[in-house]
C-alpha cells in the first residue's frame, strides 16, 4: 500500500507541474466539489466524518446523504450489501483521499485522531509533505497532509577571485 501511495503521489507532483497538461486542458477547473463513497451503515458513516473531520449533514436523499463543511463535501451512498475490495492495490480503483492541513496545525490534528482512539498509519514523510492515515468504518483511506515548506534560494555560485 505504501508503494501505491507513493506513487500516486509522485504521478500528482508530475501532472501539477505539468504545464503542457494544463494548456490542453479542455476547460479551467476551480477546484473539487466532492468525493463519494459507498457506506454500509449510514448513521454510522456520518456519526464518524462529523465526529472526526467535523462535517455536519449539508444534504440528505433516499440513500445518499452529503456530509462537508465549507469547500469540503464527501456524498455518503447507502449501499447496505456492499463488500470491501479484496486487495485495492491489485484492482483499478481510486485509493485514497487526502485533506491538506496548515502545517501549524499538522501535529494537533495527528494528536486528536490518536485521542479519538483511530486507527492512524503513520506520519510519513514523502519527501515534500508529511501524511497520515486514517480509515473511515468501511475501510475508505484518508490522508491528511501538508506540504513542507518552501526551500529558501539557492545562492549564487561564487565568482573566482
Amino acid at each position: 500500500m505504501k508503494r501505491a501511495r507513493q506513487l500516486a503521489f509522485s504521478l500528482m507532483v508530475l501532472l501539477a507541474g505539468s504545464g503542457a497538461a494544463q494548456a490542453q486542458a479542455l476547460t479551467e477547473l476551480s477546484g473539487l466539489d466532492h468525493f463519494a463513497v459507498n457506506v454500509t451503515e449510514m448513521d454510522r458513516s456520518v456519526e464518524w466524518y462529523q465526529r472526526v473531520f467535523g462535517f455536519s449533514v449539508l444534504k440528505r436523499w433516499n440513500t445518499t446523504t452529503m456530509v462537508g463543511r465549507g469547500n469540503m463535501k464527501v456524498g455518503l451512498f447507502l449501499r447496505p450489501k456492499a463488500t470491501a475490495i479484496g486487495d485495492i492495490d491489485q484492482t483499478v480503483a481510486i485509493t485514497h483521499v487526502a485533506f491538506l492541513i496548515d502545517g501549524d496545525k499538522f501535529d494537533e490534528a495527528l494528536k486528536k485522531a490518536q485521542a479519538l482512539g483511530l486507527k492512524v498509519e503513520g506520519p510519513e514523510d514523502t519527501g515534500i509533505a508529511y501524511s497520515f492515515f486514517l480509515s473511515d468504518p468501511d475501510g475508505h483511506q484518508i490522508e491528511v497532509t501538508t506540504y513542507h515548506p518552501p526551500l529558501p534560494p539557492a545562492p549564487p555560485p561564487k565568482r573566482g577571485p
